[in-house]
């Protein structure tokens, strides 16, 4: 596993195994919501965005998590990954993890989350 892409709904709990798995394997971890994310909760630029996934797919080796499949590079990810992790869970299941986040979290910022971007309801 050189490049590592973790997917599926909110709350699945795609970025809290991300990053245990970066942890453990040493691979650098690429939170797309962070590189999509300005502070304040403004989205990135479409192009800048698309960019700044193209230059992280194209590093040697990583664990990205987060979605924004059809968004710019998404294609490229999936094709430059050799391992995918798809978190397929009931609704319920991830609505419990998007509550839970929001009470462990609220008023913080995440770290995989962008600066100036404190969780919210």
């Amino acid at each position: 596993m050189r490049r590592v892409l973790v997917l599926g709904s909110s709350g699945s709990g795609k970025s809290t195994f991300a990053r245990q798995l970066s942890q453990a394997t040493g691979l650098p971890m690429v939170s797309i919501d962070a590189l999509y994310w300005r502070p304040g909760w403004q989205p990135s630029e479409t192009a800048g965005f698309t960019q700044q996934m193209i230059e992280a797919a194209q590093q040697p080796a990583w664990i990205m998590d987060g979605n924004y499949l059809n968004h710019g590079a998404g294609q490229l990810r999936r094709t430059l990954a050799d391992t995918i992790f798809w978190f397929d869970l009931p609704r319920w299941v991830c609505v419990a993890g998007i509550l839970s986040r929001i009470i462990r979290s609220h008023g913080q910022v995440r770290p995989e989350m962008a600066e100036g971007c404190p969780e919210r309801i």
